[in-house]
């Protein structure tokens, strides 16, 4: 964003932010995960790409934030569908699927809700953060994913993280934090 956008500029405040809410990562997974590929490293590879699309999506929608929303988002959901058909036909087999009946009901409705609203939905409200907020923010909500992670297992598999996590935990929040001290900083002196 710093070298693509006009508005969204690095400053020392999100550099620490960001460096620390990326050490909060590290120190969630472990340095040695950091350093050890071994036989994950597919699995690692795909993380790290996921990491840069998700970048260069937030970059992407910074772009069209002046078109219709509306339209955007049925364009961007029909591109992925044309993406995605070739792959569903090769790798899932549905044709095979629809001829041994083993489709029911539920699933059918199930995919219809995901794509509602979790693709539909959140794309919008992906588009709305990009326009009121900024790609930066938009990237930084990703910081939240660890947090989720560790209260969901919690709450549902009873989990009990290790001190480290809540370490890890603190020190993400807190390199949001500086982030966004950061900017509200710049926005209120620029408004004097």
């Amino acid at each position: 964003a710093h070298w693509l956008t006009l508005d969204e500029k690095l400053d020392r405040y999100k550099l620490i932010g960001v460096l620390f809410g990326f050490a909060g990562i590290i120190n969630l997974f472990g340095f040695d995960k950091l350093l050890s590929l071994g036989d994950e490293a597919l699995r690692q590879y795909a993380i790290v790409g996921a990491a840069f699309c998700y970048a260069v999506n937030a970059l992407i929608v910074k772009q069209l934030t002046g078109l219709p929303r509306y339209g955007t988002v049925a364009a961007v959901l029909f591109v992925a569908f044309l993406v995605m058909v070739p792959f569903s036909l090769i790798l899932d087999g549905p044709i095979a699927l629809i001829n041994s009946g083993n489709i029911s009901t539920v699933s059918i409705v199930a995919i219809v809700l995901l794509g509602v609203f979790a693709s539909a939905g959140g794309n919008l409200l992906r588009f709305k953060i990009v326009e009121r907020q900024g790609a930066s923010f938009l990237s930084q909500l990703n910081y939240f994913v660890p947090f989720f992670a560790l209260f969901w297992a919690f709450i549902i598999l009873s989990e009990v993280p290790p001190i480290t996590a809540y370490v890890s935990l603190a020190m993400i929040l807190i390199g949001m934090a500086i982030a966004r001290f950061g900017a509200k900083r710049i926005v209120t002196s620029g408004a004097a």
